[in-house]
């Protein structure tokens, strides 16, 4: 819809949705997902719309098909930066990688434990392989969150409110 051509509408706001990839779509659901379908744009486009909480949907190719709900109480520019697949890829990767690295560090930090079943004899414990146990679960604990934050599928939208000019 073309905001240029029209008119201004009583108790509508109109809305500016683009970002990053031109090559994405959009949809816009009233209500969350319960209430009726708005319209479905590509790349940059506008509508005139009732304020209130809407979902916004992104989808197009390379990208992770997702929502994010808005509030809308005045005319607003909503940037949206979408999540790619190959992102969402390396994430769980490296959540994955993570995982491994704090398993296999607990299980390397804890061998030499005098908890453990095989020092109760008090063998003389491995420091290289307790650091290295260590540096795992370390390791393992940075890369878990850093992996799942870099794999959430929601896309970034920053909603900046358009300010009339006054002459």
């Amino acid at each position: 819809m073309n905001l240029a051509r029209t008119r201004l509408v009583p108790g509508f706001i109109p809305v500016y949705i683009g970002g990053e990839r031109h090559d994405a779509s959009y949809e816009l659901w009233a209500d969350g997902y319960r209430g009726p379908f708005l319209g479905r744009c590509h790349g940059y486009c506008s509508a005139w719309i009732p304020p209130g909480r809407y979902n916004l949907v992104v989808d197009g190719p390379g990208l992770v098909t997702a929502s994010r709900y808005v509030d809308l109480s005045t005319a607003s520019e909503l940037r949206v930066t979408p999540r790619t697949v190959a992102a969402h890829n390396a994430g769980i990767v490296m959540a994955l990688v993570g995982f491994g690295l704090a398993v296999v560090g607990l299980g390397f930090a804890l061998e030499d434990s005098p908890f453990f079943p095989r020092n109760a004899e008090g063998r003389e414990p491995d420091r290289l392989r307790s650091g290295l146990g260590l540096l795992g679960l370390a390791s393992g604990a940075v890369l878990i969150p850093v992996g799942f934050a870099l794999a959430r599928t929601s896309p970034a939208v920053e909603v900046r409110p358009l300010y009339a000019r006054v002459r």
